[in-house]
């Protein structure tokens, strides 16, 4: 491993991993330890293993509600506001009108 920066805090990776992956989801059986000088390794990791637990969890909540929200929209029926123009001078502004309301419909003529 020439040119790796190697601090050969344990023997093998796969002991590195197991320390990790033990202290990351906080079990921490101990029987894998470090030495004295690295030993507060074990609970940093634990604690970023907690955080990062609630974070994953509040991240998947929110992504569920915003699913739930944009499926419950989907399926509410629309209202639709037609706006019409009056052709009478004495209101130049147009009237809002519901779609279904019979007062919109305008008499033929």
């Amino acid at each position: 491993m020439d040119g790796v920066l190697s601090l050969a805090l344990l023997e093998h990776w796969e002991s590195a991993f197991y320390f990790s992956a033990t202290s990351y989801s906080t079990v921490g059986y101990g029987d894998v330890v470090l030495q004295p000088v690295w030993r507060l390794l074990g609970p940093v990791e634990s604690v970023s293993g907690v955080l990062m637990c609630g974070l994953s969890a509040s991240f998947l909540f929110a992504v569920v509600a915003r699913l739930i929200e944009r499926q419950r929209i989907s399926q509410e029926p629309s209202v639709s506001v037609v706006v019409v123009r009056s052709l009478s001078l004495d209101s130049p502004e147009p009237e809002e009108r519901s779609a279904g309301d019979a007062s919109s419909r305008e008499p033929p003529g």
